[in-house]
């Protein structure tokens, strides 16, 4: 049988960098004319930590674009459908001693 403890990860949002904004937002009105669909892009920064059993644990920024939907014509609660990372938004892990939000990316590249 395997051991599948040593695969475990702990991931922690650790804070945001920025308030949470709408980047994009759209209504649309469905076939039947009276039900409206929306959907709304939101942009989150943040500071995320990683921690798995076997190595130290890892901070890194993200900036990350969250979609959310919605029924909004039947009250329908609003759900999560998709998670864009954009690939200029990657930055590097740092590592857990230099994580703190004086250092980050353009300070460790100054040293």
């Amino acid at each position: 049988m395997k051991n599948h403890d040593s695969s475990k990860q702990q991931w922690r949002l650790t804070e945001f960098l920025d308030r949470p904004r709408i980047v994009h937002a759209r209504v649309i009105p469905l076939q039947d004319k009276k039900t409206e669909f929306a959907q709304v892009t939101v942009r989150l920064h943040s500071r995320q930590t990683l921690a798995g059993v076997s190595g130290p644990a890892r901070t890194r920024e993200s900036i990350e674009f969250i979609v959310v939907e919605s029924t909004i014509t039947s009250k329908t609660p609003w759900r999560i459908c998709g998670r864009l990372s954009p690939k200029w938004a990657a930055t590097p892990a740092l590592p857990a001693s230099t994580a703190t939000p004086a250092a980050g990316p353009s300070a460790a590249a100054k040293s």
